[in-house]
């Protein structure tokens, strides 16, 4: 991590626009402070001294940012918006301080022990399927959206998505002689609501003839916490999984996207050869 802790990944910034039509909250509000754009002024001016974190329009637009990064592959210039976005909220947060219930949100979600009571809780009602009816009402309107949004297709799974079954063996014609190995990541919300996912993985690699082997002792990725400004607790976790994980001789498979972005940018985070060796063996989707 640089001095300006991020910050520099905005210097590139031209203000060419061309970032506009992918960011979906300029999109919805027309607002240049809802841009990528705008925010990179704002945080400009934050590490300039010229905002200070209490200002309402400052925080308010930054908090407005979804963190996609659906503005980097289309910047010409390569400017590293999420990372600047890091810097920023990790200002904002060690000045104010994460909210008590944020962070109690956090801790829920990816402690293991207690997470696992609060997704078995969150199955069973999705079970219900009171989330999606509730979705668009009151208060955890939000919440219960997506939370409905997260049940799976019935076809193939119980109602609760945890079901596993034997994946199929590989075909002579597709199975590599020795069988290669790869390591899951699992995560954490990805494990809690999205087993389902992570079974169809599963068995996807073993019909093309690859051995999955699980990883105990990893934790969540650390991106919920980097995302709050937590960069701190967020270099905690990298390192647990970087222990978890070994030397990264074996490819490590990323079904989330937003645990794969951050698992990649383990050396970035923290800065030592084990957390780059992981970074480079992750491998995730590309469209």
């Amino acid at each position: 991590m640089s001095e300006r802790g991020g910050f520099e990944a905005l210097d590139a910034c031209v203000h060419c626009g061309f970032c506009l039509q992918a960011c979906p909250t300029f999109l919805a509000t027309g607002d240049e402070a809802d841009s990528p754009r705008g925010r990179i002024e704002l945080m400009r001016a934050l590490e300039a001294g010229e905002l200070g974190v209490e200002d309402r329009f400052l925080t308010l637009h930054l908090d407005r940012c979804l963190g996609c990064r659906g503005c980097e592959p289309v910047c010409p210039s390569g400017v590293g918006y999420g990372h600047g976005l890091e810097a920023a909220r990790e200002r904002i947060a060690r000045a104010r301080g994460v909210p008590r219930l944020a962070r109690a949100a956090l801790w829920a979600l990816t402690t293991p022990g207690a997470s696992r009571v609060v997704y078995a809780v969150a199955r069973l009602l999705r079970g219900t399927g009171l989330p999606s009816r509730l979705a668009g009402w009151g208060r955890f309107r939000f919440a219960m959206g997506m939370l409905g949004a997260t049940r799976p297709s019935r076809k193939g799974t119980d109602r609760d998505g945890r079901r596993r079954r034997a994946p199929p063996a590989a075909s002579d014609a597709v199975r590599p002689s020795p069988a290669p190995s790869v390591l899951l990541f699992r995560g954490c919300i990805m494990d809690g609501l999205f087993a389902h996912v992570h079974d169809a993985t599963i068995r996807t690699l073993a019909v093309n003839g690859y051995e999955v082997r699980e990883v105990a002792g990893q934790v969540c990725c650390g991106a919920l916490h980097a995302h709050a400004g937590l960069r701190d607790e967020a270099r905690r976790l990298a390192g647990v999984n970087i222990a978890a994980f070994g030397d990264g001789e074996e490819p490590i498979v990323v079904n989330s996207a937003g645990c794969g972005a951050i698992l990649k940018d383990y050396g970035r985070l923290v800065g030592d050869a084990p957390a780059h060796a992981l970074g480079r063996a992750c491998a995730t989707s590309r469209s």
